[in-house]
């Protein structure tokens, strides 16, 4: 979960740096929080199927 948003947050600030602006890193973040969240709760399904 930290892994996939530190990429996402890493990948937010190299967009920032690129294209001069400010906003890209925080959207990039909260993408990245939504697909870990997302990614944990589809783990936690199959542990409960099994």
């Amino acid at each position: 979960m930290g892994v996939t948003i530190f990429l996402f947050k890493w990948l937010g600030s190299l967009l920032d740096e690129k294209f001069h602006v400010h906003f890209l890193m925080n959207i990039s973040v909260v993408l990245g929080v939504f697909i870990s969240l997302y990614l944990v709760n589809e783990q936690v399904k199959k542990i409960n199927k099994s």
